[in-house]
């Protein structure tokens, strides 16, 4: 063991020395506009998250902001009523042998419930107002940059866009330009899955459009026990798991939504605006909302989103920020910014992590320039390939993960749905923490920080299912599933999955490795030991000794098993 983690370490202290090999093919190269969102090239600075499609004639940007999320701490449930006693009758049929009716007993009557929902902002749609052929097109990502690039020509005009997102400005730039005057035309508009969303003018700002909304007040879907057993309705106790007194009915059917007006005015408030920060041209925003360019050859614009997130445990509703004044501030921070110097802090401050670590496979050969499309079908066993899979698997984690922003969820920091899959949240029996295997090993540390914080900000949610579950006054314990609001307790589901306390170890895994790759003795001191100390004691008083003397698990489960 210590042979093995000497050599990693080693590794790893040599990939902070090393820098990207000059010359070395690092781009995602497409050459057509995205048919999809799949398709789609994905961009962030952690906490702001594009998707950008390349259209020609229209051009998508799907927006995400990592605070944005359903529901309210108020939702949180700790712990399903009676789930001791539960836990009581369950291991001691276990110790009888009577293994389906202890499965039977947990699955329907130590339900949880399923958390809250990571939320699309909506989409930024960009008009040209023409259908004329194009070609010669080609869209491509540099992950040794972090920019990305459109180049098409139509109508005997050479356009080219470009785009990246900045961690230092916190804004995601977008340029435009022709090689003739007065050649670009379009209108610039936002889009939502949200009925709540509206878009406008801003008042006092001549060139920018914003789009307000607020996010689902909760989400629900059907139990996945109650479906797998037939029934057409909720278990009779699942209303009080989701909220202690009786106001809020679930209809029969499979999923819901539920906004402000129907929830006390519960839910995350959000604001997107899009700025035109330079243009050549002549701008006009119309009464619907929609910015219009005209006769221009050059365009900057910059886009901001911001929520009313004020931390895990307030009600963004009612104790919240204030996104639009969140706004202003970062706006005013790029009066007289100058995009060719934006570009070059955003790069600087990119290559900070990217150029931590490199990977050589093989030698350059033919197929590095062909498209990502071909190389995938055609060509994906080439050690060059892998090789660029490898940097834009750490592209995607410093793009969904930095300091000052949420962990990466499910999806990163990506996502369209307002039910996207498995809600696109934290799972701790090993999705989250697969997101952060690369985090030490290849140099890019400080994009580990917002589990960290995560994890801390989960033990005050922790303490309390320690006590009501399972009746164990300390330490802290973490299932299977977490939110921005940092549920603790179980969800629903089957005995796969939703009765395992073994998150919260699974967690301080990754607050070791972190000492182990720095060797930062404060960092153990003062953040990583009372954490993994407190989860050590919660496991020393849930063992229990069974008949052989070994200290066993009492109610468990393998995860994924």
């Amino acid at each position: 063991m210590f042979k093995n983690q000497l050599i990693v370490t080693l590794g790893a202290a040599l990939s902070l020395t090393t820098s990207v090999i000059a010359g070395q093919n690092l781009i995602l190269r497409y050459d057509q506009p995205a048919s999809s969102w799949n398709e789609a090239i994905p961009m962030g600075n952690g906490s702001l998250g594009a998707m950008l499609h390349g259209g020609v004639n229209k051009s998508i940007i799907n927006l995400n902001e990592d605070t944005l999320w359903s529901g309210e701490p108020s939702n949180v449930l700790a712990a399903p009523p009676a789930y001791s006693v539960v836990m009581k009758l369950a291991s001691a049929l276990l110790k009888k042998g009577k293994y389906a009716e202890a499965d039977e007993l947990v699955r329907t009557q130590g339900l949880g419930k399923l958390g809250q929902a990571y939320q699309p902002v909506g989409s930024i749609e960009l008009d040209f107002h023409h259908s004329a052929p194009f070609t010669n097109y080609t869209r491509s990502l540099d992950l040794r940059t972090a920019v990305h690039s459109v180049s098409y020509t139509q109508d005997g005009i050479h356009f080219t866009r470009e785009a990246f997102v900045s961690y230092p400005d916190k804004v995601i730039y977008y340029r435009l330009k022709a090689d003739r005057p007065k050649a670009l035309h379009l209108t610039v508009s936002f889009t939502s899955p949200h009925p709540t969303a509206h878009s406008s003018a801003l008042a006092g700002q001549k060139a920018t459009i914003c789009m307000q909304g607020q996010a689902p007040a909760f989400i629900y879907r059907r139990p996945l026990s109650a479906l797998k057993r037939g029934k057409s309705s909720f278990p009779p106790n699942y209303p009080e798991l989701c909220r202690a007194d009786d106001s809020l009915r679930f209809p029969d059917k499979k999923e819901g939504i539920l906004y402000a007006d129907e929830l006390d005015g519960q839910g995350m408030f959000y604001e997107a605006q899009v700025r035109v920060l330079k243009t050549d041209g002549t701008t006009s925003v119309k009464p619907d909302g929609k910015l219009e360019i005209r006769d221009a050859s050059e365009i900057v614009l910059a886009v901001g989103v911001a929520t009313s997130y004020n931390g895990s445990y307030k009600s963004p509703s009612r104790e919240g920020k204030e996104p639009r004044k969140l706004l202003a501030q970062r706006f005013s921070q790029l009066k007289n910014r100058n995009y060719e110097a934006a570009k070059k802090s955003h790069i600087a401050d990119y290559q900070k992590l990217f150029n931590s670590c490199q990977l050589t496979l093989g030698k350059p050969d033919e197929t590095e320039n062909l498209s990502t499309r071909e190389r995938l079908l055609d060509h994906a066993g080439e050690p060059s390939f892998a090789a660029l899979m490898f940097q834009y698997g750490r592209y995607l984690l410093i793009s969904s993960s930095r300091p000052g922003s949420q962990p990466a969820n499910l999806q990163g920091i990506w996502s369209r749905k307002v039910f996207p899959p498995w809600n696109s949240n934290y799972t701790t029996n090993i999705n989250v923490e697969m997101n952060y295997w690369p985090a030490e090993v290849t140099g890019l540390s400080e994009c580990h920080q917002p589990l960290f914080k995560m994890i801390e900000e989960s033990i005050p949610n922790g303490k309390r299912s320690a006590r009501d579950m399972y009746g164990i006054k300390r330490g802290w314990v973490m299932h299977h599933n977490t939110s921005i609001w940092r549920e603790t307790g179980p969800t629903d589901g089957t005995c796969m999955w939703f009765p395992w306390p073994m998150g919260s170890g699974w967690l301080c895994s990754h607050l070791w490795e972190h000492y182990a790759y720095t060797q930062d003795e404060k960092f153990l001191r003062k953040r990583a030991y009372p954490v993994m100390k407190q989860a050590a004691e919660f496991y020393a008083d849930w063992l229990v000794l069974n008949r052989d003397g070994y200290y066993v698990t009492p109610v468990s489960t393998s995860p994924e098993n």
